[in-house]
């Protein structure tokens, strides 16, 4: 069987983070904005009821600051009943909307694999892990848990664009990352929704 079309629902802005502090850190949203996505997220869910689509993906977003929350962040996918709970590192955003000293880099390898190793324990019978490692130590050290828990090979399981290139950096930018605002606005990824861009 074919898999279900995913979208990534938001209202504003994406998920990213497990709580109301660290998203207001990486978001630099408004007070309360991220319980408005959770609850937007669960209302999603409800109203999709037990159809097989939309297919719900939430995204977490790892860095220095919070990469030790990563079982947190794969607990409150679950809790929200979510198909997929992708996880990748945050990388460089323009305009200066994050500090460069919080960005992982591929040298961090090592300080995440207790955390990695959690949630592929606790996923290994659910399957919702979808993780895109930009740097090569990274997928690894994400390879070498896999096989030591016993994961079979699920390349297939989360189809890729034929259009992903490598050489993009695993920048899925239009293809995978394109943003609808709730008022309409098209954006080809979440990084460009900036004032100065024209939707």
């Amino acid at each position: 069987t074919s898999l279900p079309r995913c979208v990534l629902y938001i209202e504003d802005e994406p998920l990213n983070a497990v709580d109301e502090a660290d998203y207001h850190r990486m978001m630099q949203s408004q007070p309360a904005t991220f319980q408005r996505v959770v609850d937007n997220v669960r209302g999603l869910v409800s109203a999709r009821g037990e159809r097989d689509a939309p297919c719900v993906v939430v995204q977490f977003l790892l860095d220095r600051e919070n990469y030790r929350d990563l079982p947190r962040m794969y607990e409150l996918g679950r809790s929200l009943g979510a198909d997929r709970i992708s996880v990748a590192s945050v990388l460089e955003i323009p305009l200066g909307r994050i500090r460069e000293d919080v960005l992982l880099r591929p040298e961090d390898a090592e300080a995440i694999r207790p955390y990695l190793t959690a949630v592929l324990e606790r996923d290994k019978l659910d399957r919702r892990l979808q993780i895109e490692f930009p740097y090569h130590p990274w997928q690894i050290v994400h390879a070498e848990i896999r096989r030591e828990l016993g994961y079979a090979d699920e390349a297939a399981l989360f189809p890729t664009a034929p259009a992903f290139r490598e050489e993009n950096g695993h920048c899925f930018f239009s293809w995978y990352t394109a943003t609808i605002r709730g008022n309409g606005e098209l954006y080809p990824c979440c990084l460009l929704m900036q004032p100065d861009y024209k939707p």
